[in-house]
């Protein structure tokens, strides 16, 4: 696409096809699994240290980015009844305490089951893998390009060349100026923070993998 005002040329994303709305039911349903899962654990840590099922409806596996968060809300309310010896696993685990931050596959499944149970998990089908260029020197005032791996979606703009004034006309020069741009066809997620990008099957093998581990470890 064009802007002769501006002096500017667009690499415009056109979707053809929206994602099948049922791939974010079925990776919900994922998610929530794997969700459940540590959270049954701790219902039967509580279950193993006191004899008796918890007594309050708060109790969960706690998943916090801070410690200050962790010592205030999580371990006091959702490891209520839990033994020292398994609190002390949990909290070696948390994203805080692993060094891993945003990219811990615990906190990616706390972002995503968010997502799911108060909105939506919204996602596409391709990511920019390159952007290739050409364009004469002198004829280019600015170049700007998306990061290769940034999610896209319709109208996303891949990259802007603006031109400098001249008083040569523009469609003639536009002709000189070409794009090439490479994707990477697979369903990512669009719109979450914490995993805007990652391949689906990819990351769900990533938070899979490490729910595993946590309930083999404290098995």
């Amino acid at each position: 696409e064009v802007n002769p005002n501006a002096l500017e040329i667009y690499s415009v994303v056109k979707e053809r096809h929206p994602i099948d709305s049922m791939w974010s039911i079925v990776i919900g349903e994922i998610v929530h699994d794997f969700r459940s899962a540590l959270d049954h654990l701790v219902w039967q840590l509580v279950i193993k240290e006191t004899g008796a099922p918890p007594t309050t409806n708060k109790t969960q596996f706690p998943i916090f980015e801070t410690l200050a968060g962790y010592e205030s809300c999580g371990e006091p309310a959702f490891l209520n009844g839990v033994g020292a010896k398994a609190k002390a696993i949990i909290k070696s685990l948390q994203p805080f305490d692993t060094g891993e931050g945003h990219q811990s596959p615990l906190w990616h499944l706390h972002e995503l089951s968010n997502w799911d149970k108060h909105r939506r998990i919204p996602l596409t089908a391709a990511t920019q893998r390159a952007l290739a260029i050409e364009a004469l020197k002198d004829e280019v005032e600015s170049i700007g390009i998306t990061p290769s791996g940034v999610p896209i979606k319709d109208d996303t703009v891949l990259g802007t060349v603006r031109l400098k004034p001249s008083d040569l006309p523009f469609m003639d020069r536009i002709a000189k100026v070409k794009m090439k741009t490479e994707f990477s066809y697979h369903i990512t997620f669009q719109e979450l923070t914490a995993v805007a990008g990652p391949q689906v099957v990819r990351e769900l093998n990533f938070i899979g993998q490490r729910v595993g581990k946590i309930l083999k470890r404290i098995d």
